[in-house]
């Protein structure tokens, strides 16, 4: 999955590929969202937020260490 984001002043496009595109509105804090990945059926297994983007980051990195795990920063 590859994530694009396009600032705008008040919105944050979220363009993810296979097409979905996603806005929403800029408060100024930091999403973390963690998928486990299956063949069969995935799954958002936590969703977190952070007030800066190195402790986002530093959390995202080490869900991604998990095999069968994958996470991504969102600004919002």
């Amino acid at each position: 999955m590859t994530v694009q984001t396009k600032n705008t002043y008040e919105t944050k496009d979220l363009i993810i590929s296979g097409g979905l595109n996603m806005s929403v509105s800029v408060s100024g804090f930091f999403k973390v969202i963690v998928v486990r990945v299956d063949v069969f059926d995935s799954e958002i297994i936590d969703e977190r937020h952070f007030a800066d983007q190195k402790e986002a980051s530093a959390f995202c990195e080490n869900m991604k260490s998990t095999p069968g795990i994958t996470a991504m920063v969102i600004s919002m």
